[in-house]
């Protein structure tokens, strides 16, 4: 690297240049978005061939990243327009302004208005450049239309099943194909439900093996083609692990090859693990070794080995080799065994060697070499190979298949999008690729098809020399989602061939300086992970070499934490709980939080702290117990609606109006608090057989019918009893009696559903707004699968909820103390840094159950995940190519695990804590490892994680066994009124029934008033869905150029207000007539609304700065006619009062006015007109009002929009 030899500064120096193309390394804290930033600036500023703004684009892998630098740049841009004050002593902030600078007078010049017009600046992820690829070139790649993108957790899982379905018809297919897919269906003994399920998940992963495979179907026999040079590769992959010359030249130089030799002779006479790998050393010597043997004694010998020198993975001690092993029991043989143990443990080659040799390893050598030499006689084909073999050849027809689907549904996904754009990029001259300059961000974590893109988009770029530059910056240390395709592999070969593909750049450049953390965490961070990442890159396993960093900030004196790195450690016991003293040592996690919440009170303390864990699972009841001591903590995307009270009762509300039979959700509806029954009363609604159902149902004439009714039924029978009237249960039977009908004739489920869960009484058990964010998304997935015609299927419910999160608490106190995923906080940055349970397991993702693969290097090696069968009622059988794309897979886990720590700690400013148990004479996980190797100061943290066993405070969950406490219920005289305000004054009782309830919430008597947000989500705001309705027929009329109503409006307008929850008839009549009302004034007094224009817009988007920051606005309707442009900004509020005076009043106060003027000036600046070409108008549709808004002077009420 050039770099090498220069500091920190002269490196940026250079990187900035926009005459140059480099590779940029940066590591956390780096400042790479400062460094982005001024090489933008300085390429808008310079390159006089730039025409537009838009052929420098900058991609980025996240909406936030992309919005970050748009708005930091923007933002650099607007002070330097304002000349607002500036730091002189920050050589960052002078350079960066002077930059700036010279981009404003080149905006002048150039009449960019980039300020004005900041979607000029293409600055996007890459999804949305591939969409907007698309877009201009979909002719290109014979789409014709542009194509929609599909739900990534609805359709397009919809879509991949599908594809896999039409896979298996073999009606229409040729005999060869048909051939394919019966050979496939064997694997399954013919169950399709089973193929079409790992047929999907293969799909959703098709970015990784597309590829390599995509010429199995081009000539007659490429499946058996594609197997044959997979088991080719696969041996010889396998060759450089099993290298038997390799270990015996390890013997021989560590003078130790006669002695094993010796020893193995010893085991096969003696030994009491007496093996046929030993009997090739009969005649045989060290010096004939290598040479004599053949590939099979080979293998068996390998094997032989390990099993004299090892137990398991790890060297057998000296105590370890005994007579067992075959060593002679002798006396005077002890030191000779002594002498040999210690000689083979001090060969650490030798242990490195046989730490990658295990019997599959072995065993897949020897089948892949087989393979490799005689699959083509199809009787000497391994079970491996026909296995694959049937894998392989249907991949061809599921990709034909996916590819149908997606051209009759008019959708594709995502990664469908980036093949299109690659095909369309592709297709492009070299003068219609109007891009100059191209700017990457976190490079480590492309795919291979966004490394294509990028290569698609440089493809014609022959010359380094014409002005166009390629900038790719990213840090291959901080590469962790593998999960998401990201290969760090694409990153490190980049580097070290200086090139993307074809073109070369001029340079790597790598920064050192870590404007983040302070001095001694930099150097903590530079001692321990030089030592967990090695120094040493390797593309085929995924290991990065890390780059040393210089603190750039002193310690601070004022600092609360006097260490700025610990390791609490509790130590394991073999009679200890693990996962209990895991719990207890959360509870320790949140008292470290408790006392750094107390170090940093004041409000104004813009500090943060973050627990980070690598898997949400892992917080076990931290959540509980931060709540616990009064802490309030933003989690993000950590805590899942699914095990919401309000959720379960939903989906258990959702499943019974679905199918009466589904017992379970009747009896949770019955417990759920709108009827409240106890565990007792319960028993009467429960299916079974082997009593009568209870006393109401005079047992003495129970029939087996009797027994078999389902809950609904068992409830209508008891509607009529002297014990029904008056109770809960009759509130709930008279609500669910007509929904229980409306549900077999409903052509609108979700609004059934959410409806029904309203007059139940659904609001009052709403914890607190985020709850009722839940509903909300809930009721969306629910309107989802009823489009999509599943709303039916319990799995595809339970699965979607599945990614339902809280939102996160938006409270200035609750942003102090951050939860999250590691992978959540990469670019993150927080004061304190808390990494608990680092001794619990990663978990491993190994391809697919169908499929397994890995990538080593530019080699694609794969292997079948289930055995071909014969017959249905085979036996499955060992398949060993798996053994190496599972060696080489947990090998890149393993390395990607440690990329996953650092980013971890590096995101610690002042403090670092990591929290473990350590379990002694035991090998713990990788985490546990990497770290206890480290010299860091250590706190043992044992007996108080014990001490805390019997704490009260631990007590955070509920048993619902005990009795004396209270089943949650609404009071007897709930009910939904619907009114324009809110839901009405409601309770929640507890009674002593022997139920559990949370004390705390629900106590006799206690009455909760709902609070005044839950009207958002009342039934009854009739005054919010007219507006709504109104605002939205308005757009819809002007987009058509209709001045009248269509005779579906009125069936369009009722299903609407149902829809934005106006239920009750006579409500529906009314705000029916008004919206009516209010669409006849538009098209009888002001039908310049809706009529086209020389240009018109409708919702018009823009973005502008403001008090230091930029806002997204939107223009409700805006038309130009010649030069003169009008804005009409639509208020469906109703004001009241009729004066014109008293109107305007209003208006001013509600600031109505000054929106609308702002609004006239960003048009201004984009259109470059004056104020007097521009009208502003605010209309109200309730009251038929129009306002004329001038930018000086006072607002009048006018008749008509001026022409």
């Amino acid at each position: 690297m050039m770099n090498q030899m220069m500091n920190d500064d002269d490196v940026r120096v250079l990187a900035i240049d926009p005459t140059k193309s480099y590779i940029v390394t940066a590591p956390a804290g780096s400042g790479k978005t400062a460094l982005m930033i001024q090489r933008i600036l300085r390429i808008l500023a310079e390159d006089e061939k730039l025409e537009k703004p838009d052929q420098l684009v900058a991609i980025t892998f996240t909406n936030a990243a992309a919005d970050e630098l748009r708005v930091r740049l923007l933002t650099k841009l607007d002070e330097a327009r304002k000349n607002e004050k500036l730091d002189e002593a920050n050589e960052y902030e002078v350079k960066t302004r002077e930059l700036a600078n010279a981009v404003m007078k080149r905006d002048a010049k150039e009449d960019w208005k980039l300020l004005e017009i900041p979607e000029r600046l293409k600055i996007c992820t890459i999804d949305a450049f591939c969409k907007e690829v698309l877009t201009h070139h979909a002719q290109r790649t014979g789409l014709g239309t542009v194509p929609s993108v599909a739900d990534p957790e609805g359709e397009t899982t919809e879509v991949y099943r599908e594809a896999a379905k039409m896979t298996l018809e073999t009606s229409g297919r040729s005999e060869e194909e048909g051939n394919r897919i019966n050979r496939f269906l064997k694997i399954y003994g013919y169950n399709r439900r089973l193929a079409i399920d790992d047929l999907s998940k293969l799909l959703a992963a098709r970015e990784q093996w597309r590829d390599a495979v995509k010429r199995v179907d081009e000539s007659t026999n490429g499946d058996v083609e594609f197997c044959i040079a997979n088991a080719k590769r696969v041996f010889a992959e396998l060759s450089k692990i099993v290298d038997f010359e390799k270990v015996i030249n390890i013997f021989t130089e560590n003078n130790c090859l006669n002695e094993v030799i010796h020893f193995c002779k010893q085991a096969q006479e003696h030994g009491s693990f007496k093996t046929e790998c030993y009997k090739c050393l009969e005649d045989k010597n060290a010096e004939n070794l290598v040479t004599d043997l053949c590939e099979e004694d080979k293998e068996g010998l390998l094997l032989g080995f390990k099993q004299l020198l090892f137990s398991g993975d790890e060297y057998r001690k000296t105590r370890g080799i005994t007579v067992s092993c075959g060593f002679p029991k002798e006396a005077e043989a002890k030191k000779e065994r002594q002498n040999f143990a210690t000689r083979c443990m001090e060969c650490r080659k030798c242990k490195a060697y046989f730490e990658g040799i295990n019997i599959e390893i072995v065993e897949a050598y020897s089948v892949a070499r087989k393979d490799a030499k005689y699959s083509t006689n199809e009787n000497d084909r391994s079970t491996d190979f026909k296995s694959l073999l049937a894998v392989v050849g249907v991949l061809p027809i599921l990709l034909k298949s996916l590819e149908d689907q997606w051209i009759a549904r008019g959708v594709l996904d995502f990664t469908a999008v980036a093949d299109k754009a690659v095909e369309a990029l592709g297709e492009l001259t070299d003068k219609e690729n109007r891009t100059r300059h191209l700017m990457v961000d976190e490079f480590q974590d492309s795919s291979k098809r966004q490394y294509q893109l990028i290569k698609a988009i440089t493809r014609q770029w022959k010359s380094r020399n014409d002005g166009r530059t390629l900038f790719v910056v990213g840090d291959p240390m901080q590469s962790i989602y593998r999960f998401r395709q990201a290969e760090v592999e694409l990153f490190i070969n980049a580097c070290q061939s200086k090139s993307i593909g074809d073109f070369e750049v001029d340079d790597t450049l790598t920064l050192n300086k870590n404007f983040r953390s302070r001095k001694s965490l930099v150097e903590w961070y530079n001692g321990a992970f030089s030592h967990i990442l090695g120094d040493v890159a390797s593309p085929e396993t995924g290991a990065v070499r890390y780059t040393q960093a210089v603190g750039v900030r002193d310690d601070d004196a004022e600092t609360t934490e006097n260490v700025s790195c610990r390791k609490d450690v509790y130590t394991l016991e073999d009679k200890d709980d693990k996962k209990a003293m895991a719990d207890r040592s959360l509870w320790h996690v949140a008292q470290l939080v408790k006392e750094w919440t107390e170090q940093h009170p004041a409000a104004d303390d813009d500090a943060k702290c973050a627990i980070l864990v690598r898997n949400r699972n892992y917080l076990g009841n931290v959540l509980s117990y931060l709540r616990k001591e009064g802490i309030p903590y933003q989690a993000i995307e950590i805590d899942k609606m699914n095990k919401r009270q309000v959720i379960i009762d939903l989906i258990s509300l959702t499943r019974a109006l679905c199918m009466e039979n589904d017992t379970v959700a009747w009896l949770s509806l019955l417990r759920a608090p709108w009827c409240g029954l106890t565990l007792a009363q319960l028993e009467q609604f429960t299916p079974n057989e082997n009593k009568s159902e209870s006393k109401a149902d005079n047992a003495e004439d129970a029939t087996p019918a009797d027994v078999q009714r389902t809950v609904w039924e068992k409830i209508e029978k008891l509607k009529d009893s002297p014990e029904f009237r008056d109770t809960r249960l009759r509130s709930f039977y008279d609500v669910m009696f007509k929904s229980h009908a409306a549900a077999l004739q409903a052509s609108q489920f979700t609004l059934l559903v959410e409806q029904t869960w309203l007059e139940l009484g659904g609001p009052a058990t709403v914890e607190d707004e985020s709850d009722l964010e839940g509903v909300r998304q809930y009721l969306n997935i629910l309107y989802k699968l009823e489009q999509d015609g599943h709303i039916t299927s319990n799995e595809r419910l339970v699965a979607a909820v599945e990614h339902l999160y809280a939102p996160p608490d938006q409270n200035a106190d609750a942003q102090k103390v951050q939860v999250m995923t590691i992978h959540k906080s990469k670019g993150m940055e927080f004061d304190t840094v808390i990494l608990p349970t680092l001794d619990k397991s990663a978990g491993g993702r190994d391809s697919t159950a169908l499929l397994k693969w890995c990538w080593i290097g530019n080699q694609f090696v794969c292997a079948a995940g289930k055995v071909s069968q014969e017959k249905i009622e085979d036996a499955k059988e060992s398949l060993y190519y798996k053994a190496l794309v599972s060696l080489i897979n947990k090998r890149k886990e393993e390395n990607e695990s440690r990329r996953l720590l650092y980013v971890a700690a590096t995101r610690a400013k002042n403090c670092l804590r990591m929290v473990y148990g350590y379990k002694e004479n035991q090998s713990p996980n990788l985490f546990a490892t990497m770290i206890e190797g480290i010299e860091t100061p250590k706190e043992d943290i044992t007996e108080m994680v014990k001490n805390s066993q019997n704490d009260e405070a631990l007590d955070v969950t509920q048993d619902f066994t005990d009795a004396g406490k209270k089943v949650a219920r609404l009071s007897k005289d709930w009910e939904l009124e619907i009114d324009d305000v809110a839901i009405p004054e409601g309770t929640i009782e507890g009674a002593d029934d022997g139920d559990a309830v949370d004390d705390e919430h629900y106590s006799v008597g206690d009455k909760r008033r709902i609070p005044d947000w839950l009207g958002k989500f009342a039934a009854g705001s009739p005054a919010r869905a007219i507006g709504t309705v109104v605002h939205a027929w308005l757009e819809r009329m002007a987009k058509d150029g209709t001045e009248k109503l269509i005779d579906d409006d009125d069936k369009l307008i009722r299903t609407a207000l149902r829809q934005n929850k106006v239920y009750r008839e006579d409500e529906l009549n009314s705000s029916e007539k008004i919206v009516k009302d209010a669409l006849q004034h538009v098209i009888q007094e002001h039908p310049e609304m809706l009529r086209r224009h020389d240009e018109d817009y409708y919702e018009y988007a823009l973005t502008s700065p403001k008090d230091n920051r930029f806002q997204n606005k939107i223009i409700d309707r805006l038309w130009r006619k010649g030069s003169h442009w009008t804005i009409v900004d639509y208020k469906t509020t109703n004001l009241e009062g009729d004066s014109e005076e008293h109107l305007t009043d209003k208006i001013s106060g509600a600031e109505y006015d000054k929106q609308v003027i702002e609004y006239g000036e960003i048009i201004q600046k984009r259109f470059n007109v004056s104020s007097s070409e521009v009208s502003r108008y605010l209309y109200f549709p309730l009251m038929n009002k129009l306002a004329k808004i001038p930018e000086d002077g006072e607002i009048t009420i006018v008749d008509r929009i001026e022409e």
